[in-house]
């Protein structure tokens, strides 16, 4: 039920055409309840990996789903390194960001733009999205992108980032100036129950996320707990 069922189709669509009986991967929770339930439909077997120290409250739908869940130590970036460690070692098919399949990846959320553009017959005047990794606002604007060079759109939107309270690197990116994204400092970012789905040291498709937001004279920002929960309880 949310936008990484898209991800989570393509790739296990993917595993399927090219002969994967396996799919892992890292997650938050969201992200692992998709793949999960592809897996599931799809016939494969899955293996979600987790920061031990999480507290997404996923994890009993994940296990519904027939996934094996694997705690994994450190945070949300070692845990993605652990994963793709496995599926190497394992043969499995590594369906985390940042990989072989990024490209994969990001043509699935250029679906999001069509189905905009579908409902508006243009393209509006702004996105808005937040942002992780940044592969889903970077798929958008890949759409997007594509759509105006057919002469669909009259125009490519700006594009708005926001994410978790300096706890980013595609919003620090931003905010400093920066063409290309930056990491931030790990023992400087504190998790808690309400960013920990957003938070991240390293975004491992920020460079492109950041770029979409430049090429369209968009802007990214902080939004602090607080503010995520208010947002939040208003959609």
């Amino acid at each position: 039920g949310t936008q990484k069922d898209r991800i989570a189709f393509a790739q296990c669509m993917d595993a399927l055409r090219r002969g994967f009986d396996t799919v892992t991967m890292a997650t938050c929770g969201n992200y692992g309840v998709a793949v999960s339930l592809a897996a599931n439909l799809a016939g494969l077997k899955c293996h979600i990996c987790i920061p031990e120290n999480y507290h997404t409250k996923r994890i009993h739908e994940i296990r519904n789903l027939g996934a094996e869940i694997l705690k994994t130590p450190g945070d949300y970036e070692q845990s993605v390194e652990f994963s793709k460690q496995l599926a190497l070692e394992k043969e499995f098919y590594d369906a985390n960001p940042g990989g072989a399949n990024t490209h994969l990846q990001l043509l699935s959320y250029a679906e999001i733009a069509y189905e905009i553009y579908d409902t508006l017959r243009d393209a509006p005047k702004v996105i808005a999205a937040p942002v992780s990794n940044g592969t889903m606002l970077a798929g958008i604007y890949r759409g997007f992108l594509t759509l105006h060079k057919r002469g669909k759109t009259s125009r490519i939107p700006q594009f708005i980032a926001g994410s978790s309270f300096k706890k980013n690197p595609i919003i620090r990116s931003y905010q400093k100036g920066y063409d290309y994204c930056i990491d931030l400092k790990p023992d400087r970012i504190k998790e808690t129950e309400i960013n920990e789905a957003l938070i991240n040291w390293h975004s491992f498709d920020g460079d492109v996320a950041l770029q979409a937001i430049r090429e369209t004279n968009g802007w990214a920002e902080d939004v602090s707990d607080q503010k995520l929960i208010y947002y939040s309880k208003i959609l």
